[in-house]
């Protein structure tokens, strides 16, 4: 969480929704690459097996 502290409200407000929208956007992108890092897991194991049973 990100504190900005303001007297004027409507500037305060305005700086809330901007930090609400990067942090929204920054737990978009770690969602992203989690998954991403899931695909590549799964890729590599299914690579294993396919080296494995050729070497067999």
């Amino acid at each position: 969480m990100i504190f900005i502290s303001c007297e004027d409200d409507k500037v305060e407000k305005s700086i809330y929704k901007v930090t609400d929208k990067i942090e929204n956007s920054i737990d978009k992108a770690g969602d992203k690459i989690e998954k991403a890092g899931e695909k590549a897991e799964k890729a590599l194991d299914e690579a294993g097996e396919k080296i494995e049973n050729i070497v067999d």
